[in-house]
């Protein structure tokens, strides 16, 4: 199952956004293999304003294991996390499923 996880910066985080995100990209890199994609929100100064990513998991509870260990969530970076079951319908950045 696919799962969307949208986060949302607290204002006022650049520091510790970039103090955290070596640990944050390590996170990231050790779980590539269920990652189909992942990139920070921008404001239009170009400045990081919160995350998406989309992870494959079996269950709610993985999706939310795994954003629980998340660096950026330890440091307090984020001001709300929603994570929502998701399927692929149109697109080219992500294999579609049929219905």
């Amino acid at each position: 199952m696919l799962y969307v996880i949208t986060a949302i910066d607290r204002p006022g985080q650049p520091e510790t956004r970039a103090g955290a995100r070596p640990d944050h990209l390590a996170h990231i890199a050790e779980n590539a293999g269920s990652i189909r994609i992942a990139g920070a929100f921008l404001t239009e100064k170009d400045e990081p304003s919160g995350s998406m990513i989309v992870i494959e998991a079996d269950s709610l509870a993985d999706a939310e294991g795994f954003m629980a260990k998340d660096p950026y969530v330890a440091a307090g970076v984020f001001e709300s996390i929603t994570i929502r079951r998701w399927r692929v319908v149109a697109g080219t950045g992500l294999e579609a499923k049929a219905l």
